[in-house]
């Protein structure tokens, strides 16, 4: 039973990212890596179905590809828990504070789909949000997840790999998916494919 509801979980989820995306933002970060002791740049996407009207928030490594779907209401809670970066940041710069904490209230448990190598496997993940200060004048926003296995296979497992953003990237990141972004860009696609739709 538990093979046939993993079974079908993943189609309706296949089904989805198969449907038109629009690629509302395409944001910068940094990875840590380990093996360099240093950060590298990262890029990630936020993306929306035109079928199913979810977003997603979309990252790939070497080896896999995931999309991390975001309800209207978990955008919404994203955008705040950005925002309450901002005000961290600037109180941190007053008072040359350094602190490494999570943002209270702001954990979001959604639904993953992944792509590893040609096989596609799904789970549910928690999205989390830290504030991290490198030093007392530079402060950063921490996107992350925790890891874990496919529904369908406990040997196959997933992360969101620690995204770091510093100021400018999260204060771009917020412009990008403000509500009049994203309905800006949502009917800028729908004129597209109206024209489209002409030339079948």
């Amino acid at each position: 039973m538990k093979i046939i509801l993993s079974a079908l979980i993943l189609f309706f989820c296949m089904h989805s990212i198969s449907a038109e995306e629009i690629v509302i933002y395409q944001g910068k970060a940094s990875h840590f890596n380990e093996f360099l002791e240093g950060m590298t740049d990262a890029q990630f996407a936020i993306k929306y179905d035109t079928e199913e009207k979810i977003y997603y928030f979309f990252s790939s490594g070497i080896m896999n590809k995931g999309w991390v779907k975001l309800t209207e209401n978990q955008l919404v809670v994203f955008r705040s828990t950005l925002n309450k970066y901002l005000q961290w940041e600037k109180t941190a710069i007053e008072k040359q504070a350094e602190i490494n904490k999570e943002f209270p209230e702001s954990a979001l448990f959604c639904d993953v789909l992944w792509k590893f190598g040609e096989d596609w496997y799904s789970s549910n993940l928690t999205m989390s949000f830290k504030f991290f200060s490198q030093s007392k004048t530079r402060h950063q926003f921490i996107l992350y997840s925790n890891n874990v296995s496919s529904s369908s296979n406990e040997f196959v497992d997933y992360k969101i790999e620690p995204f770091y953003l510093d100021k400018k990237q999260a204060s771009d990141l917020i412009d990008g998916i403000s509500e009049e972004a994203i309905k800006n860009i949502i009917a800028e696609a729908a004129k597209k494919q109206e024209v489209e739709d002409l030339f079948k």
